[in-house]
């Protein structure tokens, strides 16, 4: 509401100031007008018509700088709320009566379409999102990660932990939104989700009886979606 107050009052203090300046050039033509000539009359017009497109250019420029400002705002402001809402959902577990457990729905910032939660206490598997362990790697100090990565900053988040098969635990949004569980560990909140469906693997760990020398780079795995029995595809 503000930002779209800040540009009808820039827009109406320019188009006030143009009409001044373009009312001054109507009298100063009407009064002038028989004593100028045909060349005189074209400068004028030519004059207005540049102050014209000056006005109109001013209006554009400032428009698209307010706007990206306002986005950049708005895209900090989410972070923000997403950030103190998993803090307060953190306390509040941490605080409950040991291993209590409660939902929360919580929304992303705009244009995340999912989030990882990384426990740097515990072993870390590479196998669940292959993008985010090189971010691991660079922000170190941090440890929840909404995707896409390269648009978003990372967040440090304390008092929360994972369970060790579940590290990091990434979930895909839905509409816009997570279902995190939160289980009371005492001093920590453990967090994970009731909806299995929602969490990110990129890939399968798979048990091999045999000897590993004659362990060859194909393996078949059931289609998604269908029971455990032919047909099989080719990973």
């Amino acid at each position: 509401m503000q930002f779209c107050k800040t540009i009808l009052a820039f827009k109406a203090t320019l188009i006030f100031k143009a009409a001044l300046i373009f009312k001054a050039i109507f009298k100063y033509q009407e009064v002038n007008e028989p004593a100028m000539g045909k060349k005189g009359q074209l400068t004028l017009h030519s004059l207005m018509i540049g102050l014209f497109t000056l006005v109109a250019a001013g209006v554009l420029l400032f428009g698209l700088s307010a706007i990206k400002d306002y986005q950049a705002s708005s895209e900090k402001l989410d972070l923000t709320s997403f950030e103190s809402s998993l803090s307060n959902m953190v306390k509040k577990a941490s605080k409950a009566a040991f291993g209590s457990i409660e939902e929360q729905v919580t929304a992303l910032p705009s244009g995340a379409d999912a989030v990882c939660f990384v426990d740097r206490t515990k072993n870390i598997s590479p196998l669940v999102n292959c993008r985010l362990n090189d971010m691991i790697k660079v922000y170190e100090d941090k440890n929840v990660f909404l995707s896409p990565f390269q648009e978003f900053t990372p967040i440090a988040l304390d008092g929360f932990e994972l369970d060790g098969q579940e590290n990091p635990l990434c979930l895909k949004a839905g509409r816009g939104i997570i279902r995190l569980s939160a289980s009371s560990k005492g001093s920590t909140a453990a967090l994970s989700t009731f909806d299995p469906s929602v969490k990110q693997q990129d890939c399968t760990q798979m048990v091999f009886n045999g000897n590993p020398n004659s362990f060859g780079d194909r393996a078949f795995q059931p289609e998604q979606g269908k029971d455990q029995h032919p047909p099989y595809r080719q990973i």
